[in-house]
């Protein structure tokens, strides 16, 4: 008999230990962090969209990386001013006029004398307001798909003194659209719809690559970022690769991995603004052969991304969605980033998180 109860007490307790466990369990998971994994080829969007978090949910960006981008940007006008000229040669554009040929000339002659210089003289502003200004420099900036420099270089020569200025200061959108590449992981923690969040951007270069394994495992959502503009550009590493071809097959790999066979993933397509201003100058079958649709932004981004969405193979337990957007439109940021975390909570029951 007392073995009997014996026995009872013990299952009683087995019983309140296990109901313990089970409500820490829940409390752990409710408290859970989910986790979202951008991925994408290097000037993708990637770090623009994470720029663009920060200033939605983290109250913008620390005194020191303000610091940092307006050292980054000054030095970059000298720089991509240097690559203008060089590249232009490189081209066979030359510049014709006598006055500003002499001072191109100079300018190369005294880079690095510049380049020493922490602050911009009034004669280093004066030629390279000058030299933005000339036609055939123009001619090598509306060439850009040839040559490694930034698409928003002209935002920043056309307010030159503004960001020569020793005191000027980075507004938000200042930093948006300067690139940086990403080094290295970058996280943000943050919160939407009652769930907390963490957001990873992985560098997209081929160098970067290998760290984004160690990240794979208990992903929620994977965003695969793709710069819908680049059909006509080189990559970085390697000039004989188009950058959009390269975007295909890292797509591929990326969103077909094992560890990804039943997360949700998300297509972004960003710079949908230059894709347009491409299209004015350029034919997209002149790179694309087999398109033979109209030359006009709706044919043409349909098309691109049916190209992607055709690499990914369907799986029965994940959504795949596909979205275009300009990354450096906080609004657009924000409404992709909700509403695809809301049709992810719709369709998990809330004892999951």
């Amino acid at each position: 008999m007392g073995n009997n109860n014996q026995k009872k007490l013990k299952r009683k307790e087995m019983l309140k230990n296990k109901r313990i466990e089970e409500l820490l369990n829940d409390e752990n998971t409710v408290d859970q962090t989910n986790k979202i994994l951008l991925c994408g080829t290097g000037d993708s969007g990637k770090s623009t969209m994470i720029k663009q978090m920060r200033i939605l949910y983290c109250d913008g960006f620390p005194s020191e990386q303000v610091q940092l981008y307006k050292n980054a940007i000054q030095k970059s006008l000298r720089i991509n001013m240097k690559m203008l000229i060089q590249n232009g040669k490189a081209l066979g554009i030359h510049i014709n006029d006598k006055v500003n040929r002499q001072l191109s000339e100079e300018y190369l002659e005294n880079f690095e004398t510049y380049k020493k210089s922490q602050v911009y003289c009034k004669k280093e502003i004066d030629t390279l307001k000058q030299l933005w200004q000339d036609h055939s420099i123009q001619t090598v900036w509306n060439n850009r798909c040839e040559i490694q420099v930034p698409e928003n270089l002209d935002y920043y020569f056309n307010k030159i003194e503004k960001f020569c200025n020793p005191n000027f200061k980075p507004t938000n959108e200042d930093i948006v659209l300067f690139r940086i590449p990403t080094t290295g992981i970058v996280k943000i923690n943050f919160h939407s719809q009652d769930t907390k969040w963490e957001i990873i951007d992985v560098g997209g270069q081929r160098s970067e690559r290998r760290k984004w394994i160690h990240h794979f495992e208990d992903v929620n959502l994977v965003f695969f970022i793709v710069a819908i503009n680049e059909f006509n550009k080189k990559l970085y590493e390697d000039e004989t690769i188009n950058r959009m071809n390269e975007s295909i097959t890292l797509c591929k790999n990326i969103l077909n991995n094992k560890y990804f066979k039943k997360t949700d993933c998300s297509l972004v397509f960003t710079k949908t603004d230059l894709l347009k201003r491409s299209l004015e100058k350029t034919e997209f079958n002149m790179y694309y052969p087999k398109y033979n649709r109209e030359n006009n932004f709706e044919q043409v981004s349909e098309y691109i991304q049916k190209l992607f969405i055709k690499t990914i193979k369907k799986k029965n337990k994940r959504q795949v969605s596909s979205h275009m957007i300009c990354a450096t439109e906080k609004e657009e940021v924000e409404n992709i980033i909700n509403l695809t975390i809301r049709k992810y909570l719709e369709r998990k029951p809330v004892s999951v998180f």
